[in-house]
């Protein structure tokens, strides 16, 4: 399973998180090597989270109908019973539910999410609670902190992996180029990359101890590739010569890279 959330704020934007632990039977997960993004940008105004079995496939078929209208691409989803999707779109900015087959508009409510509901109870505890009322902690803040507290913890067999988020500004949706940092005897950096101007689906993540990262490709992010470089700005620069990908990346905690 999984759990994504996407929250309307300040109006007219839309924030979105999810984790990235592929599930297949109940307690049976990938190695983090697996892990998949499970949130798509389909284009600039529109993206979409996906739970349930098989993801790769799901995110196959979403991908398939990038450029079709919004109404077509809930029609689609509506024919696949046991998935779930969180529909986020801008201009105006507008939440939509398809779980099982059923369709939700969640925009006057200002919340929708799909995948594990025990771990979404916990969720909802940190987020409803922790940091509310302080200016500096917005929404987008409080989802990464509750959803950060599951995967950095394990709290729920059904949600792991790394925190995603995506955000929205002027131009549309964008993934966040954050930086996660483990300390136990090392510290542990993991870095990041939104996808950017033309490759605005695009995303990866760089395991900065061990030279190791993954792409999503913005044509096709249920296949990530493997990149192995030195530094963050190597990540970057295989992946715009070699894949096309243009990227963005957070200068990591605690280090100079």
């Amino acid at each position: 399973m999984t759990l994504i959330v996407a929250n309307i704020y300040d109006g007219d934007r839309v924030s979105i998180v999810s984790d990235t632990e592929v599930t297949w039977d109940p307690g049976t997960t990938t190695a983090p090597p697996g892990t998949i993004a499970k949130i798509v940008i389909l284009r600039r105004g529109l993206a979409i989270g996906i739970s349930g079995p098989y993801p790769e496939q799901r995110i196959r078929d979403v991908i398939s109908v990038r450029g079709q209208p919004l109404a077509e691409i809930v029609e689609m989803l509506e024919q696949d019973t046991h998935a779930g999707f969180v529909i986020a779109s801008l201009e105006p900015a507008q939440l939509i539910t398809v779980v099982g087959g059923e369709v939700n508009d969640r925009t006057s409510i200002g919340q929708a999410w799909t995948g594990d509901r025990a771990a979404y109870s916990t969720y909802q505890s940190k987020f409803l609670t922790e940091w509310v009322g302080k200016k500096e902690m917005d929404v987008p803040f409080r989802q990464m902190s509750a959803m950060s507290f599951q995967t950095s913890f394990a709290l729920h067999d059904t949600v792991g992996g790394h925190t995603v988020r995506v955000d929205s500004d002027v131009s549309g949706f964008l993934f966040v180029p954050d930086s996660r940092v483990v300390v136990g005897g090392t510290i542990h950096t993991t870095i990041y990359f939104a996808g950017s101007g033309a490759t605005p689906g695009a995303f990866g993540l760089f395991d900065a101890n061990r030279g190791f990262g993954r792409l999503f490709l913005h044509e096709a992010p249920d296949t990530p590739v493997e990149v192995l470089v030195s530094s963050p700005e190597s990540f970057r620069r295989e992946a715009l010569e070699r894949y096309k990908q243009e990227l963005l990346h957070a200068r990591p905690l605690f280090s100079r890279v």
